[in-house]
């Protein structure tokens, strides 16, 4: 069984990335509960090429106000969230959303 938080990075997360490379798309991933040597294995054997914070620990979950994962979350540059607690296809949705917002 996938665990949810992989499950979103290699179905979601990593096919976004590589469709919007050159955009003003950034992701960043916060690892916040895993042990920090899982955590590195799993990304040893990844590549994935956008920022990593590993071993966070509570700080963003108090920090942004939520209590489960994976939580994903759409910031705008200024910090402003400008979608939170995306899914699936969900997260394509807002990304495509927001970068036509920015183009108008």
């Amino acid at each position: 069984m996938v665990r949810p938080c992989r499950q979103e990075i290699e179905e979601y997360l990593e096919p976004l990335w590589k469709k919007y490379q050159g955009t003003d798309l950034q992701i960043v991933s916060i690892a916040v509960w895993d042990k920090l040597e899982l955590t590195r294995e799993f990304l040893a054997g990844k590549g994935y090429a956008w920022p990593q914070i590993l071993d966070a620990g509570m700080k963003p979950m108090k920090q942004y106000g939520f209590d489960g994962i994976p939580h994903i979350m759409l910031l705008a540059p200024d910090g402003t969230i400008l979608a939170r607690d995306l899914r699936g296809d969900a997260i394509e949705l807002e990304i495509q959303k927001h970068l036509n917002k920015k183009g108008d």
